[in-house]
Formats: structure tokens, sequence, C-alpha cells
């Protein structure tokens, strides 16, 4: 069996990290699976691109032009908003390869694959959702907004400076070029109701599949040697934040977070210590009134792994989430979650069993559960092993990887190419 795998990047951001994992775990299990990326990012030698002077020419202005045309017509936002346009091909060449078997889409947004290629694509798709975009018009979280259901236009994320309705378009673009065989996979469950109800993907065949964590590479490690190495306090609590622009995306919840800490600060119940990953220290950064470190990008999963065994807890305030890599990897190192109860995070939290799931942007109740994992140390310990447990049993990367070959072999015999 041999598997095209397409994502816009190979090493940024959680959709990447998921490819990537499941890409490698298929090939550990004997299948013949290729990786193809915008740019070769990671330098690992699986990963494949388009090459050559003009194709990086090309891949360039991709990459470029859909910001410059929502500015150029007054269609702007300060939220995730993409077209799925792209001006040149440059990934025919991949697509046209009769060899595969299966062409799996992952994040295909950043001018990489037009969704006009899509109809073009002869071999069985499987589309696994790491965001919303593929059911909207554009948008990458809908928030409140359930356009997707009926026919996405006059697009409430994007400034009205224009009389063109570039979600219209782009959703009746979507309409006419999904294939009507494509399967769908998402790893929440919350996920897969939306796209169910979605106008563009009711009646297809939607799994779910959870995202899995290698839990050989992140599981529970000697706290103080952790913070030893990463050379964070030993006495206290360490609470840990992180996410790719976890302080400039407004959705990652840092406004929420800094209000649930202030709240803890005032009450002065422990000492603790806040580590920021995913970002740089701003410019001007909050005040928690406590010690904080901000550690700027992580991409290894070394480095991930002690940071998630030296916290105490992880907080994971985001306003919208499909399935966090953060939160399973932290929960499979044993280091409970406080999160919001939205989206995904409902499909890896137990609720005072392996975290605290606070009211949506409850910021103060935010703050109980925070206070609640880290005022009883047994509590904290029983915590720590129901987290891993949960995580052994429901979301380690081997089974995972299992569930998507039995679908792929599935999919192939259903379509009479069974090799």
């Amino acid at each position: 069996m041999r598997v095209l795998h397409i994502n816009t990047s190979d090493r940024d951001g959680g959709a990447a990290r998921t490819a990537i994992r499941l890409h490698k775990g298929l090939r550990d299990l004997g299948a013949q699976s290729v990786f193809l990326a915008q740019n070769n990012l990671s330098g690992d030698v699986d990963v494949v691109f388009p090459k050559g002077k003009k194709n990086r020419l090309k891949v360039a202005i991709n990459s470029r032009f859909e910001p410059l045309m929502r500015k150029l017509l007054h269609a702007e936002t300060d939220h995730p908003w993409s077209m799925g346009y792209a001006p040149f091909d440059v990934i025919s060449p991949f697509l046209s390869d009769v060899s595969f078997d299966i062409i799996h889409l992952h994040w295909i947004n950043g001018g990489f694959l037009d969704v006009a290629k899509l109809k073009q694509i002869k071999k069985p798709i499987v589309w696994l959702l790491h965001d919303s975009w593929a059911l909207t018009g554009g948008c990458h979280i809908p928030f409140d907004c359930a356009r997707y259901e009926t026919g996405c236009h006059d697009c409430p994320e994007l400034s009205k400076g224009t009389r063109f309705d570039i979600a219209r378009w782009s959703f009746h673009r979507k309409r006419k070029c999904y294939p009507k065989s494509i399967h769908i996979v998402t790893p929440s469950r919350w996920l897969a109701d939306a796209a169910r109800a979605s106008a563009l993907f009711s009646g297809s065949d939607i799994r779910v599949i959870p995202n899995g964590v290698d839990v050989q590479r992140y599981r529970p490690m000697d706290k103080r040697g952790a913070r030893d190495i990463l050379r964070v306090p030993q006495d206290g609590k360490l609470i840990l934040f992180g996410a790719m622009g976890a302080t400039s995306d407004w959705n990652k919840g840092y406004d929420l977070l800094s209000a649930a800490i202030e709240r803890l600060h005032s009450e002065s119940v422990f000492t603790a210590h806040i580590v920021v990953f995913g970002s740089e220290r701003p410019k001007e950064p909050h005040d928690f009134g406590i010690p904080t470190t901000y550690t700027g990008r992580l991409y290894d999963d070394i480095s991930l792994s002690l940071l998630y065994n030296a916290a105490d807890v992880m907080v994971v305030p985001s306003r919208s989430e499909n399935f966090p890599n953060v939160c399973l990897e932290s929960l499979a190192s044993g280091t409970p979650v406080v999160a919001f109860a939205v989206g995904g995070l409902l499909d890896q939290v137990e609720h005072k069993r392996t975290g605290y799931l606070a009211r949506p942007y409850d910021a103060g109740d935010l703050a109980n559960g925070i206070r609640w994992v880290l005022e009883d140390e047994d509590r904290l310990h029983r915590l720590r092993c129901a987290a891993r447990e949960r995580v052994e049993s429901l979301f380690d990367l081997k089974d995972v990887v299992q569930r998507y070959n039995e679908l792929y072999k599935e999919i192939i015999s259903l379509n009479g190419t069974d090799k």
C-alpha cells in the first residue's frame, strides 16, 4: 500500500506534527508512505517538496497571494482565514502519480493546494480535518457562527469594506470542487458533528479517529531532573502554558490565562512559577505577579517532554480547539490538564479525573481548576496516574496508526484497487 500525505508544513503547527507522526507510524508498519510539503523545514529525507527554481518561485508567490488579495479586497481579519486558491500549480506531478493507492490530505492552506485540484484526483481521498476550514467559506475557526450549515456568506470574521462576498465565492467553489467520494476523518466528536451538519459534507463518510502520541517518547520522568535540565526552580508549583503563537493568537486564551493567574496570585495559595512555550517573550509581557519564563518555539520531542514533566499542571485556555497535541503530550507525560470544556478537549480530559474542565471562558473557574489540581498532593498524584493511563488506553500512536491502516485497506477494497 502506497500513501501520499499532503500538509503545507512538515514542522510548524499541530497539524504538521500530527501528520508527520502518522506518516512515520505507517512506515514503521511497512506501508510506503510519502510526505509532501511546501518546504522541507525539518530536513527529513522522507519529505518531498516542489523543487527547481521555477517551482520555488511559484511556491513563494502562492504563499503570499491570499493575504495580498484579501488586503486588496478589503477583506481582512485578525483570525486565520483562507481562500483555498493558488495561482500556480506546483503539486500536480505528485497527484498524478498512479502508484499511490490513497491521497491523504491534512492542512493544505497557505497557497499550497488549490481546492480545484481535488476534483482532478483519481485516487481515493482521505481528509483529516485539523480545524474547521474544510467546512466553511474560509474561516478556520467559526466560533459561534453556523453559516457553514447552509452556505457561507457575508463572513462576520472579515472587514466589511468590499461588496465582493469572498466567503460566498470560496464556499461555492468548494462545493463545486469537492469529490463526492471523499472520506472525512476528524480527531474529535465535536468536529465530526459539525462536519455532519455542514452543507459541504452532509451525507459524506465521516469517521472519528483521535490523534495519537508516542507513549515511549512522552512518558513520566523524574520531575527534579527535568527541572534541573531546564533550569527552572525546584521549589513551588510550575504552571505550563504553550501553543503556536501562544501570546499573540487570541484563540489560545493568553488573556484568559492572565486573568486566572491574577486571581490565584491575589489569593497567595501557593508559590508558583509560569513557563510559556511556543512564543518569544512579548515586548510588553503581561505581569502575572509571579516569575515567568518564556522558552520560545520548541520543535523537538525531548525538550517538550522535559517541559511537561517539569510542570505540575498544563493549562489550555483556548476558546476553540479540535484535538490539541499539547493536551495529549501533557497527559502522556503524567501531567494533568486544566482547560475550558470546549471542542475536542471534552474527548481528551476527564473532568476531575485527569484534570479539570472549566466553564467556557470563565477565568474564575479556570483559576478554580488550577487551584483544585495543585492544592492537594495526593490528588495530584492520582491525577497524574489517571492521565497516563487514559493516553495509554485511548491515544497510543501505534493503535491510532493501525486504525488508519485498516481504514485505508477498507477504502482500497471498496474501490476495487486492493493490492
